[in-house]
């Protein structure tokens, strides 16, 4: 497959597809005639990238992933990581909707008359 195929198939720029290449986090498909010809792996491991940016992976984590994928101990190490950051991020997430849940149904006239207001200096 060429790379108009390919990115129509998987929702990524022809740019994003050269970008992730030169990034390392895909292999560099074979040539022919000078042009990227695609086979059906390369389409699968540009979505597992495109799945994992959606998911909040960054070029660095991917390309550490990427690179520790044979050390099993190591790889596990920096999953954990990831996942101790989106715990963090989710429990703030989760107050951050209590808070506007409630203060959605607050009735009060004024911020410096709401309880709720004045409880998140406490």
């Amino acid at each position: 497959m060429r790379i108009g195929e390919v990115s129509a198939l998987t929702g990524l720029s022809p740019a994003a597809l050269r970008y992730y290449e030169r990034e390392r986090l895909l292999p560099a498909p074979r040539r022919l005639g000078g042009k990227r010809c695609y086979a059906a792996s390369d389409v699968a491991a540009i979505r597992a990238v495109k799945s994992a940016r959606a998911m909040g992976f960054g070029i660095a984590e991917l390309k550490m992933i990427g690179e520790v994928v044979v050390d099993r101990g190591r790889r596990r190490q920096v999953l954990a990581q990831k996942l101790a950051a989106g715990e963090a991020a989710l429990a703030t997430l989760l107050r951050q909707q209590a808070f506007l849940s409630a203060a959605l149904a607050c009735a009060c006239d004024r911020p410096e008359q709401c309880e709720l207001i004045s409880g998140m200096a406490a």
